[in-house]
Order: C-alpha cells, then structure tokens, then sequence
C-alpha cells in the first residue's frame, strides 16, 4: 500500500519517464493526478494540458483541468475548460464540475443554470437546492433563495449552513 510520503518519488518517477518517452498519455495523467493531489496544481494543468495536445479531450481530462484550474484559482482558463466541456459533455458529472468552478468564482447567474440542467437530470438533490439558495442569495433574490433554503433545513450535510444563509437572506430583508 502507498502512503502520502510516496506521491513525491512517484511524481519523479514520472517526470523521469516522461523525459524518455514525453508522449505517454498514461503517464501525463498519472502525474497529474499525484501533482494536484500533492497541491501542487501548476504542475497538475501542465501534465493534464500536455496530455490534452496528445489527442482530442475526453470529458474526464476536461473536468480534471476544471477541477485544477478552479483550485489554482485560474478564472479565466476554469472558464475555458468549462466551455469545452460542456460543449462536449452535459452528464451530471461534468455539469458538477462546472458548478464547483462557478460557485468558486461567485459566477452566480452560471451556476444557477447549471443547477437547473443538474436538477432536471437528476431531480433536487439537498447539495443543488442549497446552491441554487446561496446563488439566489447573493443575486437579490430573497423568495427564491428562502424557498431553496428553506427546502433544506433539516438536511444533515446543508442545514446547518442553509440555517445560516437564511438568516442573513432575512436580516437583509428587514434591513430594508
């Protein structure tokens, strides 16, 4: 069994392999999936960005350079990446992926209409309804935000934070 002390030589073991053969997909992947898991995600959008010129991207390579670019908190190359994904693909898998990058970059308007495909694809999920409520939120748009909120009080993940969301959606409204 691995441990966290092996991602460093593993991660040079593979920059040594991708030296004698730089074209080794495999490769490319695996050291950018131990890079981003060792934080360190310049590395991590360099092996996936090589292996993305290797041939045409796979919904997979795209949610990943999503999902690194996001934790780089590279805005504009998450954005790319969401385009080209979603253009290529819409499953739920890949609709998350570009809700993280949305909710990440407060891309409120986005992230709605991502939650809207993801809850016609797999109905109203607690994890959809408090996003959707926060977005909401943060638009102005206090019955929305406490309907959505509100849908997930007594969720065990969410309610906790969709109490404290709905308290600041209500005192904003008093304050008015």
């Amino acid at each position: 069994s691995q441990t966290v002390g092996d991602g460093p030589r593993a991660a040079a073991a593979a920059r040594r392999r991708l030296e004698r053969v730089p074209g080794d997909g495999n490769m490319l992947e695996l050291l950018g999936k131990i890079s981003f898991v060792l934080g360190d995600y310049n590395a991590a959008a360099e092996a996936f960005d090589r292996l993305k010129a290797l041939a045409p991207p796979t919904p997979r390579l795209l949610r990943q350079l999503v999902t690194v670019h996001t934790n780089r908190r590279s805005q504009e190359e998450a954005a790319r990446a969401v385009t080209e994904l979603l253009a290529l693909d819409r499953s739920p898998a890949s609709l998350e992926a570009a809700l993280e990058a949305h909710v990440t970059f407060h891309e409120h308007k986005e992230a709605i209409a991502v939650i809207e495909a993801l809850t016609r694809a797999q109905g109203a999920r607690p994890m959809y309804r408090f996003a959707a409520g926060y977005a909401h939120a943060k638009l102005g748009r206090r019955e929305e935000a406490e309907r959505e909120l509100r849908a997930v009080l007594d969720d065990p993940l969410y309610g906790d934070d969709a109490r404290f969301e709905l308290a600041l959606v209500l005192k904003a409204e008093r304050a008015r």
